[in-house]
């Protein structure tokens, strides 16, 4: 779904260039997704890199400018954290636990799972309204603030001092 609203948002974005990265799990999926790849108009514009060490994916969300995941399901969604922590707005759906971390028009944009027309506005919109984009970026920064180790342990520790 997600390759085809980036089809629809290349349309309206010549220089628009897509990097999907994650972990090669099915084996199945990775060939649908290849092939899909080839058959697009946009194929010289997409890239799929998989099973990055740490250091390669922070070097991609650094030269990103939104953070897009079309997911079926969910539950907390570290790499919406990982991302936000790099200054990204995120478009997403709204499955699973993404809502708890992404707040709609605030640090993000949210669509519903399959509707690809509204998931390619959202990322059109971000594209093409800078101060959105970067209102939403510093709004995801501080969110994913949150999340850091020493925020989790406080918030556990809190918790067990309430027993």
């Amino acid at each position: 779904f997600l390759l085809k609203a980036f089809d629809q948002v290349a349309t309206k974005n010549p220089s628009a260039q897509l990097v999907i990265a994650g972990v090669l799990a099915e084996k199945d999926y990775y060939a649908a997704l290849l092939r899909y790849v080839a058959s697009s108009p946009n194929k010289d514009r997409i890239s799929i890199r998989v099973d990055l060490p740490q250091h390669e994916l922070l070097d991609l969300y650094s030269h990103a400018v939104i953070f897009a995941l079309h997911s079926q399901e969910e539950s907390q969604g570290i790499a919406l954290v990982e991302a936000m922590g790099a200054h990204l707005p995120i478009v997403a759906t709204q499955v699973g636990g993404i809502p708890f971390v992404v707040k709609d028009n605030e640090t993000g944009l949210l669509s519903e799972y399959t509707d690809i027309d509204t998931f390619a506005n959202n990322l059109q919109e971000l594209l093409s309204n800078t101060a959105k984009r970067q209102f939403m970026a510093e709004t995801a920064y501080k969110e994913a603030q949150k999340y850091t180790w020493k925020q989790i342990a406080d918030a556990i520790r809190a918790l067990f001092n309430q027993l």
